[in-house]
């Protein structure tokens, strides 16, 4: 190996062999090495052993999508040229025009209630502070008029600001009403831009059928798109609003293929009703929600341009038409309620995953959304999050900064051709429509949820803040609206969900429970040994029972002379839990758990798994952490 002054001081242009004392690295070394780790050592494992501790301990299964696997190499990558060039078809590297000084338009959500006095002003103040568009929410406004709109956008030049609309079954009213703003003011046809957020097949879904026939809902969409198409160049009309699924606890492949699907259905229909393929593939936008898991979040926004550009590409559409415009959004699912500053950092990495994927429109929702807050210092780090990222970072002066790397382009392939496979499967079945009206995409969402929500119970997809590493003194925040679906709906709606939800209930319980008499329910955590031994499962144990606002009460370590009955009796708890090691379990544990349901514990439980006599329950990394505190709050007594 070359003296290391020698390398360091070389000619310029010289190389510096870092890695020169090293045997080169492959596939088949990594793998002798894994397959030592997994079976620690043993010569006598089995192949399918191996592979069963491979898939059990290295990769990483996603809802209804592709395995994730721990290494990823050349081979892995898609075929050469298979993703293109940036700016070119099939666009999965990002469309072009790159956008203006490496600046993607940050949209800000501006809520409007009432008469819409209390937005007032406030859409100017976000562009004047970071925002390049605002998105209008008008879900809650009393009425929906070109006064209204004139009120909330007061201040804000119309023809340098584009405007998104989101206004659920009132979107025709608030599409004409910013339409006639659009006169009133006297902004030229060709300077203002925006997107009127029609999404009929989305409400059909949301509603359960609802708000009437959806063929008419698409009908009055197709006719505003006609005019839309032929005076306002810098418009979209129609908007392909996925994030529904995905906030319904649907998976990034569902998410994918449904928008396809919906995309298709408009198309369709926007040709059908006489515009050119051209302008009727401009008049449609794409929403996805982007989530903090951010490989997936970054495929997924590249995947959806792959997947558009080869329906527009069998449609006959020219090259440079086949570009799908993505909005992409934080994950509404995602937002916890306790502990809602750790959506700050969901709310950075979705940011981030959405302008590396090569999203042209990125909404951030305030940290505070889930507790309907929409607090001034919310929306602000919103903002600030957008301009950190761009301004500071740079992230939008790159094209596909993902690119090259052999994960992302795998999970791109396959994110893509999952959802392909999926989407064919509704177009089998006569389109997303019939598909919804079947309920077959309502119960697919299902199906992801409920594996979704198992692995968020065994804390196999933790929440920081709520199922992992809770704050036992936060101050509890209101209680939470209940997301049902409307009664006697022509098919069953999609119901928006909340990741967090088991657990937050749980916790919500628990809070109701310590403003009465009873108190908040409390464990006594029976430490066997000295703090070595016990420590480490004594930390699983309180960290388990906080995730169900459950009071933790350890003791410092009790002796094989100690009265664990008297120690629980004093601790004033209702539950027990025996924390130490294997040993010391099997020489101790079974007469602790005596003494403990002799003092009065209504349930004694064990960190591990170690089986002892005595013991109700065992809570271990793995087990279903949300019936272990469901029946621990019923077994303090913890009202539903």
């Amino acid at each position: 190996m070359p003296d290391e002054d020698d390398a360091m001081t070389g000619p310029p242009g010289g190389t510096m062999p870092l890695a020169a004392g090293f045997p080169p690295a492959d596939h088949a070394r990594w793998m002798d090495e894994v397959r030592r780790v997994l079976t620690r050592g043993r010569d006598d494992a089995t192949d399918d052993e191996v592979r069963a501790l491979f898939a059990r301990v290295l990769e990483t299964p996603t809802p209804d999508g592709p395995t994730l696997q721990p290494l990823y190499t050349a081979a892995d990558a898609p075929p050469p040229g298979a993703e293109g060039l940036p700016g070119l078809h099939p666009f999965t590297r990002g469309a072009l025009p790159r956008p203006p000084a490496g600046r993607w338009d940050a949209r800000q959500v501006v809520r409007v209630a009432g008469d819409g006095a209390g937005a007032a002003g406030r859409a100017r103040h976000e562009l004047e502070n970071g925002a390049s568009s605002v998105l209008l929410d008008l879900r809650d406004a009393t009425e929906i008029d070109v006064a209204l709109l004139d009120r909330v956008l007061d201040g804000v030049l119309l023809d340098a600001a584009a405007v998104g609309l989101r206004a659920g079954a009132r979107g025709l009213a608030a599409a004409t009403a910013l339409r006639g703003l659009w006169a009133e003011r006297g902004v030229a046809d060709d300077e203002v831009a925006g997107s009127l957020g029609l999404d009929p097949i989305g409400r059909h879904a949301a509603s359960g059928g609802a708000d009437g026939p959806v063929s008419e809902g698409v009908a009055a969409a197709v006719a505003v798109a006609a005019e839309v198409a032929a005076r306002h160049p810098g418009v979209r009309t129609v908007l392909v609003d996925a994030s529904r699924y995905h906030d319904a606890g649907g998976s990034d492949v569902q998410q994918l293929a449904y928008a396809v699907a919906t995309g298709v259905a408009y198309l369709r229909a926007l040709t059908d009703g006489g515009l050119a393929l051209g302008p009727a593939l401009g008049q449609i936008e794409f929403r996805l929600a982007a989530g903090d898991r951010q490989f997936p979040a970054i495929a997924t926004v590249r995947a959806l341009r792959r997947l558009w550009a080869r329906v527009a590409e069998v449609a006959g559409a020219a090259p440079a038409a086949r570009a799908a415009r993505v909005h992409a959004i934080s994950s509404r699912a995602m937002a916890t309620r306790y502990d809602p500053w750790v959506n700050l950092l969901r709310g950075t990495i979705a940011c981030f995953s959405a302008g590396i994927g090569g999203a042209e429109v990125v909404t951030v929702e305030p940290y505070d959304a889930a507790l309907d807050a929409d607090s001034d210092l919310g929306r602000r780090l919103a903002r600030n999050t957008q301009s950190l990222l761009m301004d500071e970072s740079g992230l939008g002066r790159v094209a596909d900064p993902a690119g090259g790397s052999w994960f992302v382009e795998r999970l791109t392939e396959d994110l893509a051709t999952a959802a392909w496979d999926r989407f064919r499967d509704v177009e089998r079945s006569g389109g997303i429509v019939a598909a919804l009206d079947a309920g077959d995409v309502q119960r697919a969402v299902a199906e992801a949820w409920e594996e979704r929500r198992g692995a968020i119970a065994r804390r196999r997809d933790p929440i920081t803040g709520v199922s992992e590493f809770p704050d036992p003194g936060e101050t509890p925040p209101p209680p939470a609206p209940a997301a049902v679906a409307p009664p006697g709906t022509p098919i069953p709606a999609l119901v928006p969900r909340r990741y967090a939800e088991p657990f937050e209930d749980l916790r919500a319980r628990a809070d109701r429970a310590a403003g009465t008499d009873a108190g908040r329910p409390a464990v006594f955590l029976a430490t066997l040994g000295p703090p070595a031994v016990h420590t480490a499962r004594a930390g699983f144990a309180a960290n388990l029972f906080a995730a169900g606002g459950v009071r933790v009460v350890a003791h410092p370590g009790l002796g094989p002379g100690d009265d664990a009955g008297a120690a629980f009796a004093a601790s004033g708890a209702a539950l027990a839990c025996i924390c130490s090691g294997d040993d010391v379990y099997a020489e101790r544990a079974a007469g602790v758990a005596a003494e403990l349901h002799a003092a009065g514990a209504a349930r004694v439980y064990l960190a591990g798994r170690t089986e002892v006599d005595g013991v109700d329950e065992h809570a271990y990394a793995g087990c279903d952490a949300v019936a272990l505190l469901t029946g621990a709050l019923a077994a303090a007594g913890v009202e539903t």
